[in-house]
């Protein structure tokens, strides 16, 4: 009964808020906050109350953070919020099964969202599936660029299609002019602007099920970086935590590393390749995410720079200082100066290379980040953790080796070194090895914490050699030789 009673206050407390489109994050009372904790305390006693909220609603209840599960300085503000909804739901509630037709600039104004999902039905091979379901959509979306354009050049609608166009842009809401000329630019510039997205929430869980085995040495490695756990999000954004990703380009692994950037900080030769092992890869981003905060102060402008280079978000951070000086020179101390975080930073700079990608990674980014806090509520049976490698610790060859006799030691010796092609017979001194068993001295030497920190993986061992911490200048203990390898270890 009292469920009942709250789940009716809640919908009533989100339609009063659905009148104005969206939840203004900045102006949601503590009250309303209080109200959106009580609600989600109520509803942690079952998930059936929440999947009876619409999609909408969904997102505006977990955009209050109502368990605090994320960091203030993740906060969505009103500038990200519409795009942030946007990404939310294709991540938490269409799988790709579905498609939406939507804006590219007003990127929740949405026109059509197609459900494939009788596709699945059918015995058709998968590959047919994703074919029809792509050309179904693309004519679905040619059909409303059509409609947009004779929108405009007639000024009012002649269909169903095109008084729903007409609605849903009225209620997004965006104001239609009322002169021909300025009416059928609005309409071929929303006609130019429509596009496809598949939804991604299968993918997402696809993605949780990758990640679970690697949970609790990615917690360690964050918590040594002393880096916000957040930001594994980016990996999921990137390639919904598949290490087996590669884009076109080049780009490979969870972290999307082009060859280029990741030979400054993974090793990669015709064996090893860094970008293709989760937690080697996840060393590395966090050494490029912790470089680009040092440069910008900032994690909006971080998180950015990880997709787009840090070139034009400087140019652009420029721009914006050069603003606040002329507003300094003319106005004196009454100047209102701009704060060069990244919205600003997108609404007073313009360039191809920040392009659709460019402007919606951070928007994805706090999409995600929210999606993975919130998971056991955004699934109706969320994936089970079935395997856990634990702790993995990471090692360095001291000498050359039989990569044929390692990856024997342990059930598990292959698998956490996918970065080592499976050719590959012998390992040279300094090669990469990650373990969750114990490795021997004096063939392995364990990375310590500190060099991990303030080092690339790229530069492990001229970093210990010049600090005099390498195999061969480590003194053994007094008394004692160092260890031998284990009885039950092959010999190397």
């Amino acid at each position: 009964m009292l469920r009942c009673f709250i789940l009716a206050i809640l919908a009533l407390r989100l339609f009063c808020l659905s009148l104005a489109q969206a939840v203004d994050v900045a102006n949601t009372t503590q009250n309303d906050v209080a109200i959106y904790q009580k609600i989600y305390q109520e509803m942690q006693q079952t998930t059936q109350e929440f999947h009876q909220l619409g999609n909408n609603d969904k997102f505006k209840l977990l955009i209050s953070d109502p368990a605090q599960r994320i960091d203030k300085q993740f906060k969505i503000s009103p500038y990200f919020q519409d795009a942030v909804s946007f990404w939310f739901k294709i991540y938490s509630f269409y799988d790709s099964s579905f498609a939406v037709i939507h804006d590219r600039e007003y990127l929740d104004l949405v026109y059509a969202s197609l459900n494939f999902s009788e596709l699945k039905d059918t015995s058709l091979r998968q590959f047919i599936q994703r074919g029809l379901q792509e050309q179904f959509a693309a004519e679905k979306l040619l059909e409303i660029k059509r409609s947009l354009t004779t929108l405009g050049r007639t000024g009012r609608a002649s269909n169903d299609l095109e008084k729903d166009i007409i609605t849903k842009i009225k209620a997004y809401p965006l104001k239609i002019p009322k002169t021909a000329l300025a009416k059928k630019d609005f309409y071929q510039n929303l006609a130019a602007n429509a596009r496809l997205q598949t939804g991604l929430h299968d993918h997402f869980r696809e993605g949780l099920q990758r990640y679970f085995p690697y949970q609790t040495a990615l917690t360690a490695y964050f918590k040594n970086f002393n880096m916000p756990p957040e930001l594994l999000a980016i990996s999921f954004v990137e390639s919904s935590f598949n290490p087996k990703a590669q884009s076109f380009v080049g780009a490979l692994g969870i972290w999307q590393f082009m060859p280029k950037i990741g030979r400054h900080f993974l090793p990669m030769t015709k064996d090893i390749d860094g970008r293709k092992n989760p937690l080697l890869a996840t060393l590395g981003a966090l050494h490029l995410l912790q470089e680009n905060y040092q440069i910008f102060k900032r994690w909006d402008l971080a998180i950015s720079a990880y997709n787009s280079g840090t070139k034009h978000l400087l140019l652009a951070k420029k721009k914006v200082q050069n603003i606040n000086r002329q507003q300094q020179k003319k106005f004196g101390k009454k100047a209102k100066l701009l704060v060069p975080d990244l919205a600003t930073l997108l609404q007073n700079y313009d360039h191809p290379h920040l392009g659709f990608a460019s402007k919606n990674y951070y928007s994805e980014f706090l999409a995600m980040q929210w999606s993975l806090a919130y998971r056991e509520q955004l699934f109706v049976n969320l994936p089970q953790k079935t395997k856990d490698y634990g702790m993995v610790n990471v090692y360095l060859t001291c000498q050359s080796m039989s990569w044929e006799k390692i990856k024997k030691w342990h059930s598990t010796m292959k698998e956490l070194n996918n970065h080592i092609a499976p050719t590959t017979q012998n390992l040279n001194q300094g090669t990469i090895i990650l373990s969750n068993q114990p490795l021997p001295a004096p063939q392995f030497m364990l990375v310590p914490d500190d060099i991990q920190r303030r080092f690339r993986p790229v530069r492990w061992v001229k970093a210990l050699q010049k600090e005099q911490r390498w195999c061969n200048q480590l003194p053994s203990p007094p008394g004692q030789e160092r260890a031998a390898s284990p009885t039950n270890q092959p010999a190397l």
